[in-house]
């Protein structure tokens, strides 16, 4: 789930902040000792996050997309798109 704020919202260029919150399943192996194989999995869900401090989108069916976050996603994120 997620909320996107628009600063400057013009139809092939757009600045914008944004909140979002779900769920992760995290997947654990473990080396078995003296055996030389892994453990069964352990599946374990938690609460996820990530803030987008600054995005930019540039385009307007193809566009490119550069934003600055923390969370879940990683410090930074870029790539390209297409909009039906």
């Amino acid at each position: 789930v997620g909320l996107r704020i628009k600063w400057v919202d013009k139809p092939a260029f757009q600045f914008y902040s944004g909140l979002a919150v779900g769920a992760a399943l995290h997947v654990e192996t473990f080396a078995a000792k003296g055996k030389g194989r892994l453990s069964d999995p352990v599946y374990t869900f938690s609460a996820s996050g990530d803030i987008t401090w600054l995005g930019m989108s540039v385009g307007r069916k193809f566009y490119a997309f550069a934003e600055l976050t923390s969370g879940a996603i990683g410090l930074a994120q870029a790539g390209v798109g297409y909009r039906f």
